[in-house]
């Protein structure tokens, strides 16, 4: 007869028992010989070998951890403090920055924490579970910084912070001497890599950045990408093919000094009074030929930006190669004499845009990127079959594509024809396409010119009307930071 194998974390005493109980219920019998107190008694000695071994199968508690939590001594390890640099794909997050409270979405930067926390990289609040997003213990406790604060849909390849974490340093002087800082530490990519999603990918750490370093203040510039096609729009929508060389024109006039107010989302509870920043480059470049159409990037470099400050300049770009405005418009939105306030338009769709890279200066940060053979080809397989399953999709809709236009190129030319005057009609009565960078033509009314547009009140107004209603953050945090002070004043 073949014993029941015992199954992993199984003891001794439940697969004996349990194995007895199916010898007693496998054994071939014929019952139809036996009396009634035979069978009574044969239920009863089954029952009994049954009971035994479910109470050897200990229960799982409710929310009882699948395994104990891996408990580390953080006072028995140093730290150091470290800058990180990381990628990820903005279209299934919230944004980046995480603010405390629940969203639809998660945001980047509580999944970056939870990967931290669960790696015991980071020290947990005391008695919090270390791994839930409330164990976190703040930025300053943590040394924490970041670079750029992504809106939701938007991707970053060169995201940068810097946080201090668990460190295999040694304390004594002998033995520090003989340790390097990069071959004898802890492989923070990996660690990291192996907790997060697909998504956000881990590409190099910089072991020594400056004592006072912030991944904020430290970044010299910040350069984005915004990618887009031409036609951006189906062959058969009209309107859909930009003008290229004009949009490069329109681009070359934001290099400089200006005042930006006119290009971002004014957001009052910040109270900024100064939008001025400088841009350092800004162009258009082809990325390749396509079957369907033609791909370009918007490239921008500056040493800081505004909110929304970049998908704002990307639309107006779009009016300009849809041929609504000139290139001039750019130069004329950004001269506050003859735009004192911002005209209402719709900004760019998030999901093209990319935050490229953040630039440090070289003597600062020095990345080291992953050296182990297992490292490098976890991180390239991973990021290949992200591409190549987006790949893929892409080569099948190119050829849906061409199979949709092929059929309408064949019909009728008289049909043709009269198709495109039912269209034309009808889209002269709609008003005008729009661009916004989605690929999805946005119809909208009849065009109205951007300096004929309405206009937003003045900052000035809007500030202050905030205040009235609000009051200002920056008096309340300065009221609650006393109170606290005099609280633990009075403890002592």
């Amino acid at each position: 007869m073949d014993t029941i194998p015992q199954s992993v974390g199984q003891s001794a005493e439940t697969a004996t028992a349990i194995t007895t109980a199916s010898t007693a219920t496998n054994t071939t019998v014929n019952y139809t010989t036996w009396d009634t107190a035979s069978l009574i008694s044969r239920i009863q000695t089954l029952e009994s070998s049954l009971a035994e071994a479910r109470s050897l199968i200990p229960a799982p508690k409710p929310g009882q951890p699948r395994r104990p939590l891996r408990q580390i001594d953080s006072s028995k390890h140093t730290t150091r403090l470290i800058a990180i640099k990381f990628a990820y794909l903005g279209q299934h997050y919230g944004g980046y920055e995480f603010h405390g409270n629940d969203t639809s979405l998660p945001t980047v930067e509580e999944t970056l924490f939870l990967a931290l926390l669960k790696s015991r990289l980071v020290t947990a609040l005391p008695g919090a579970d270390p791994e839930s997003i409330t164990a976190w213990p703040g930025d300053e406790a943590a040394s924490y910084s970041k670079c750029g604060r992504t809106d939701k849909g938007v991707s970053a390849f060169g995201q940068v912070v810097g946080v201090r974490v668990r460190s295999t340093r040694p304390t004594d002087p002998e033995k520090l001497a003989e340790w390097d800082e990069v071959r004898d530490e802890m492989p923070y990519t990996q660690i990291l890599n192996r907790l997060l999603p697909h998504s956000i990918r881990v590409l190099s750490w910089a072991p020594n950045p400056p004592a006072d370093f912030s991944a904020r203040f430290n970044c010299r510039a910040r350069h984005y990408r915004y990618f887009f096609t031409n036609p951006m729009l189906s062959p058969q929508t009209p309107n859909g093919k930009l003008d290229i060389e004009a949009m490069k024109l329109a681009a070359s006039y934001f290099i400089g000094d200006h005042d930006f107010r006119n290009f971002c989302k004014l957001d009052a509870s910040k109270q900024i009074e100064n939008f001025n920043r400088v841009i350092l480059h800004a162009s258009i470049e082809k990325v390749e030929d396509g079957a369907v159409a033609d791909s370009y990037y918007f490239d921008l470099r500056g040493s800081a930006f505004l909110w929304h400050q970049v998908r704002h300049m990307m639309a107006v770009l779009f009016l300009v190669g849809q041929g609504h405005e000139a290139p001039e418009v750019v130069k004329e939105m950004l001269d506050l004499n003859i735009y004192p306030t911002k005209p209402a338009y719709e900004m760019a769709d998030d999901r093209p845009l990319v935050l490229w890279d953040c630039v440090f200066p070289e003597e600062e940060l020095k990345w080291v990127a992953a050296d182990e053979e297992g490292v490098r080809g976890a991180l390239a397989d991973t990021t290949w079959m992200g591409w190549h399953e987006k790949k893929i999709d892409l080569i099948l809709a190119e050829g849906l594509v061409g199979l949709v236009e092929e059929v309408l190129n064949k019909r009728d030319a008289q049909q043709q024809a009269d198709f495109r005057t039912v269209k034309k009609r009808v889209r002269q009565k709609e008003g005008h396409v729009l661009i916004l960078g989605s690929g999805e033509p946005v119809q909208r009314g009849k065009y109205v010119k951007m300096v004929e547009r309405k206009r937003m009140r003045p900052v000035g107004e809007i500030n202050k009307a905030y205040l009235e209603r609000k009051g200002d953050w920056r008096e309340k945090r300065e009221r609650k930071r006393k109170a606290q002070e005099e609280a633990e004043r009075m403890e002592e």
